[in-house]
């Protein structure tokens, strides 16, 4: 049986949007309106369909639990269960959909895909950092592993209070950061700083040097502050969700420092 989908019933339609074939629809909907046990015969002519598919759809309604086979000798007949058995089916779908999900999560490598560039240069690298905060939304965090923030602000220092600063401040950009104790002298003297929505902790043993990082959304940024400065980015998920544990590890063994407050 083969029936245009605009002359279908919403019934129909419904129940092979619930995964049904169209026939087992149709015998599930025939007998559900019956009400009573149905020999798959009457059923055939009921529906106007074939006999052998009367037979190839009743086993998966039986199986789905839909229809119940009763016993006639040698007979048997067919009576449709109620329809709030399509509800008891959504839900052990659903959950054997979430077994399967938590089973298949083991194998997959979706959702762990990265992707890397690198920036080379104080203006590329000044452009790059414009461009990213012009499209971070308000309230970002970023969270830094420092160490080398001289070398952050001799280098964003022109450009970074011309156009990053504003854009920063509008976006109340927060920033959190682990350093050298002395370090924050640095951030302090900065004359760009945001000290409204700039935190600063930090390690007794912290090394100064060349290198930064810094944790934002799914992107971890690592600053080479050599000659010539390179920016190296890192997007994945993954990967900025287990810095970002490692960052707040050590952010709760750092001492706090208020000289920024």
């Amino acid at each position: 049986m083969t029936v245009k989908k605009q002359d279908k019933s919403p019934d129909l339609l419904g129940l092979e949007s619930f995964g049904l074939s169209e026939n087992e629809a149709a015998v599930y909907l025939y007998l559900l309106a019956r009400g009573v046990e149905v020999g798959g015969s009457k059923i055939a002519i009921g529906i106007k369909l074939h006999r052998q598919y009367i037979y190839l759809a009743l086993p998966k309604l039986i199986s789905l639990g839909l229809v119940e086979e009763v016993a006639h000798g040698k007979q048997s007949k067919y009576k449709a269960k109620p329809p709030i058995q399509l509800e008891k089916i959504a839900k052990r779908k659903a959950l054997e959909a979430g077994e399967l999900a938590e089973q298949l999560k083991k194998i997959s490598k979706v959702g762990y895909e990265q992707d890397f560039e690198v920036v080379q240069g104080i203006p590329a690298i000044q452009q790059y950092e414009i461009d990213r905060i012009t499209s971070v939304p308000e309230d970002t965090e970023q969270y830094f592993i420092g160490g080398a923030s001289q070398g952050f602000f001799d280098m964003m220092a022109g450009e970074y209070e011309r156009e990053y600063a504003p854009i920063a401040n509008q976006k109340k950009l927060k920033s959190y950061y682990i350093g050298y104790k002395d370090e924050y002298k640095v951030a302090e003297n900065a004359q760009v700083l945001d000290r409204q929505h700039f935190e600063f902790r930090w390690l007794p043993t912290f090394p100064k040097g060349v290198v930064n990082i810094m944790i934002m959304n799914d992107t971890v940024s690592f600053y080479t502050f050599v000659n010539p400065p390179i920016l190296y980015v890192v997007t994945s998920k993954i990967v900025a969700e287990n810095l970002k544990r490692f960052f707040m590890m050590l952010w709760n063994i750092a001492a706090k420092n208020t000289s920024l407050s």
